[in-house]
């Protein structure tokens, strides 16, 4: 999340830029993937103040950075968030209530206009962003085996689509009908984004978006199936 990180991938990006957002102790949103700074034992994000992490990592992206970033890219926002397999991963890793962690990050996006859409593994970030804001679709992320249930959680609480790993859509392709038949958006995400082939059947089978790495090679594949 250091800043000349993100400008390297927005220089690359012409579409979608995905971004891992959290909450420090104080109520900064930043730009952060792990839970668990290295370095600094058994704290998360959550229990540290926003300049205990800055003496760590000299180099951090605060959310409100990314307010002059000009669209029309579009930011689809992570929301880090520990639920059910982080609790197992790591151990010591402690909870915000959800309002504290939710809200210093819709006061600061609330006062953009752009687009944006809100991403999390845990269902109950999901149904507050929902709850308490109108403007940003909000989805659902899942892994690879519990495409039925993540579809019956997201159709039930009025979400506006599914992020789920790659594979689910190789193990059953109906699945994008299945979404698209409900008015609901479908992106993908994992390893096999990063393969060619697996990129051009999706776009083939009419898939809302791919999560990569290959930032330039999605880019020109997208461009053959674009009207």
């Amino acid at each position: 999340a250091a800043p000349m990180v993100l400008n390297l991938v927005l220089d690359l990006c012409d579409g979608n830029i995905y971004l891992d957002v959290q909450v420090t102790y104080d109520g900064v949103p930043i730009l952060f993937h792990d839970f668990a700074p290295q370095h600094y034992g058994a704290k998360t994000i959550g229990q540290l103040d926003f300049q205990e992490i800055v003496e760590l990592h000299n180099e951090l992206t605060n959310l409100v950075e990314l307010r002059e970033i000009p669209e029309p890219l579009i930011f689809n926002v992570e929301l880090k968030y520990p639920y059910r397999d982080d609790f197992e991963l790591i151990p010591f890793c402690a909870t915000q209530d959800l309002q504290t962690y939710c809200d210093p990050i819709m006061n600061v996006i609330t006062t953009w206009n752009r687009r944006m859409f809100f991403s999390s593994f845990c269902k109950e970030v999901c149904i507050y962003m929902k709850n308490f804001q109108k403007i940003h679709p909000v989805y659902f992320l899942c892994d690879a085996d519990d495409i039925d249930d993540s579809f019956e959680f997201v159709t039930s609480h009025h979400l506006d689509g599914m992020v789920c790993d790659s594979r689910c859509i190789f193990a059953d392709e109906s699945v994008i009908k299945r979404f698209k038949t409900a008015g609901l958006g479908l992106y993908t995400y994992g390893a096999l984004n990063n393969d060619e082939s697996h990129m051009i059947r999706q776009l083939e089978l009419g898939l809302s978006g791919i999560i990569t790495d290959c930032v330039q090679k999605a880019i020109k594949l997208t461009e053959r199936f674009i009207p």
